[in-house]
This record gives structure tokens, sequence and C-alpha cells, in this order.
């Protein structure tokens, strides 16, 4: 071996030596799914700025149109607490037709906020994506999804992933999204600008942020959740096939409001690919969806509300085809099956008192059973089985 060939092998061996010592410390990662721009040019709204009314146009208690003074291409919001619920604004994309959003991995809607004015009060805004049938997966803006979530006059940075829109989402074809529905729950003033889709890069200091920010603490009294209609609520809609969760009329002579549940459970077909169903859960919020604190009065905490029954007459057990749950702040659910010792009476096609104390959920009280309940996000209902039923006055009341 000549010295040439000689110190060619050894470079060699170092070479693949130093590359050998190097994968080990610092391994080669493995690259995110790129999706180019010209997946996203695509994904922006249709705002029509010469006619403003094909928005919600300018109600007494309620509107929506474009401002391009104060917003580049942007939306003036004005919500106030009616008789009825306030309307979704519903946004096409731009020439129509429905995007596949599954295909867009770690992606987010991204917008600009402020509040109109200087105020005590901070906006409940809830944004969801709206598949072809109508389905819908919500959520309402918080504080991971923004720096400062007390909101105010100064534009800040929103973005929301979409493995954040969780409620409906079991129902929702996300393959076949044809509109973004904004709309500002109970009341609020708020300009939102620059709606897109894009990469969504989550700052550090706000997960910290969101973290360590502190529950509210429990209050005390009585809380109404839906009399009439809800001010915060998620999962309604007339699914088709006897698959309903609606406010509609009682029946009798009170023709007031009531919340109708009608569920039929009819076993899947025998096709390769059946439609995405909802599962029949809705959820609820008396305070803008922000969670508190386990109350320390299991005994005088509980859920009640009023039942009829005109579905299935369950016999002299009283057993009710509904379930009642409670979901904290980080995600965990636990259900309580409306059974017919929660009545303070049995009687078939009539209103019936039920109630459900706080203390017959699993709760994590002591911070070692993290899959039991840390704190009240939101209630939520949803039929177990066959039947119809029409549920008012839900309340809840917490004692400390």
């Amino acid at each position: 071996m000549t010295l040439r060939q000689h110190c060619s092998f050894w470079g060699v061996a170092l070479f693949l030596l130093c590359a050998t010592s190097c994968s080990e410390k610092r391994p080669i990662q493995a690259s995110n799914l790129d999706i180019g721009s010209s997946t996203t040019d695509s994904l922006y709204w249709s705002l029509d700025l010469d006619r403003p009314e094909t928005l919600l146009g300018r109600f007494t208690r309620h509107h929506a149109f474009l401002d391009t003074l104060t917003c580049d291409r942007g939306l003036d919001l004005i919500w106030w607490k009616g008789t009825g619920p306030a309307p979704l604004l519903n946004l096409p994309w731009m020439g129509g037709g429905s995007r596949d959003l599954n295909a867009l991995v770690e992606h987010a809607l991204q917008f600009k906020i402020r509040k109109k004015r200087p105020s005590e009060t901070v906006p409940v805004l809830v944004l969801g994506w709206q598949d072809e049938t109508g389905h819908s997966a919500s959520i309402h803006l918080n504080q991971s999804h923004v720096l400062d979530p007390a909101l105010d006059t100064a534009w800040q940075d929103v973005s929301i992933p979409f493995s954040a829109f969780s409620r409906g989402r079991v129902a929702t074809d996300f393959s076949r999204i044809e509109a973004l529905h904004i709309s500002l729950e109970h009341f609020g003033e708020a300009y939102i600008d620059q709606l897109r889709v894009g990469p969504h890069l989550t700052h550090r200091k706000i997960k910290r942020k969101a973290r360590k920010a502190p529950l509210a603490a429990c209050p005390d009294g009585r809380f109404v959740l839906f009399e009439e209609q809800f001010d915060h609520v998620w999962g309604l809609g007339d699914h088709g096939d006897r698959r309903r969760a609606v406010v509609s009329n009682k029946r009798g002579r009170n023709k007031s409001n009531a919340l109708e549940l009608e569920w039929d459970f009819i076993p899947p077909s025998f096709q390769k690919a059946s439609p995405q169903v909802s599962d029949g859960t809705l959820g609820c919020s008396w305070n803008g969806w922000k969670a508190v604190t386990i109350p320390s009065d299991m005994q005088g905490s509980l859920i009640q509300f009023n039942l009829k029954n005109i579905g299935i007459n369950p016999g002299p057990s009283g057993d009710l085809p509904l379930a009642i749950g409670i979901v904290d702040h980080l995600g965990v659910s636990n259900w309580v099956p409306v059974t017919g010792d929660r009545f303070d009476q049995i009687a078939f096609g009539h209103w019936q008192t039920c109630t459900v104390p706080l203390e017959a959920f699993s709760w994590n009280q002591d911070g070692e059973n993290p899959s039991h309940l840390s704190s009240i996000a939101q209630i939520v209902m949803r039929m177990e089985s066959k039947g119809h039923v029409f549920v008012d006055d839900l309340q809840i009341t917490l004692s400390n």
C-alpha cells in the first residue's frame, strides 16, 4: 500500500467514525409533512365588501359587517343577549365548495382580534368548522390560543390548532369542510381581521401561561344553564333519522321552550363506509366556559332539571335513556346515568324533577387520580339508548 492509499484509507475511516459518533449524539429528526403554499392559498374566506348585508346585516341586538377602515379585510362584530340565541355567522371559502383539512397536519385557524372599546366585559368568541352535512366542530377562544387572554383594544394574534376543535368533532367530516362559523355568545363587541389558515406556531410563553393560569374560585349559588334558551352551548342540531337535540316548544298548554332530545340507535349498515353521525352529546356553561375549582360542600352541590319522558315507558324502575356528565379544564369527563331514584316521583308522560348531587361524580380532590375530575368546566348530556325526552330548567347549585 502506497503512502497516498494509506492516508486515504485512514481518512475515510476517521470520517465514518465521526459521522457515527455524531449520529449517536444527535439522531436525525423525522421531517414534518411539508404543506406547500399551493395547498393553503385557497384557504381564505369570501367577504363581500360591496354587500355587507350578505353576512348578517344590521339587527337590533346583533350585527356583523365588513369594516375596511379599522381592519384590512375584517369584521365588526356586535352581539347583545336578547330573547333568543344570536345567529351563527357562516363564512364560506373563497370560490365556494369544501376543503380537506385532514391533509393539513399541524395547521391552525389564525386571525387578529381586539375589543372595540375599553370595557370590563370580555367577548366569548366561539368558532367552528362546518362540513357539507351541517355538522360542526367548535371551540371557544381561550388563554391557550392567545398570548394575553385579557383582550383589550390592542391587536393580538390568535392561533387555534385544528386539534382543539373537539366539541362535536366525532360527527364532523374534516375532509369536507365548507364554512367557518363565528358567534359571540351572550354579549360583546370585537374586531376580527386577517382570517386565514396557516402552520400552528405556538409560543412557549403561551403554553407556560396556560398551564400556570389559576382556576377561577368556585362560586356559591344557583346558576341557570338552560331556561328558554342556552347562553353557552354546543352540540345542538337535527341530525336526521330521529337523531336530534334542539330547542323547541313544550307539548301541552305551556308553549315555552324546552330542550328536546330524541335519539334512535339504529344499528350501523353493512356498507363499507358509513356516514359520520353525531353521538348526541351536547355541552353547556353558565359562565362563558370558565372552569371553576371543585366545590368544598359536595352534599350541598347538585345538578337539577325538569324532565318529561314521551318516548319509551321505562316501567317501575323509572330509568331514563339519558346520562349527565361534567367535563373539567383538562378534558376529563365523568358521567352519571339518570336513574329512577334521581326523581321526586315516577310519572311517564309528565314533568318530573331530577336531582343529581355532585358527590355522585368521581373527583380528583387529592390530586392523585388524574382520570377523575379536577374542576368544573362544562355540563354535558347525551342519550344512552333509544328515547325521546324534554328537558327544562337545567341548573347547577354550588356550595362551599
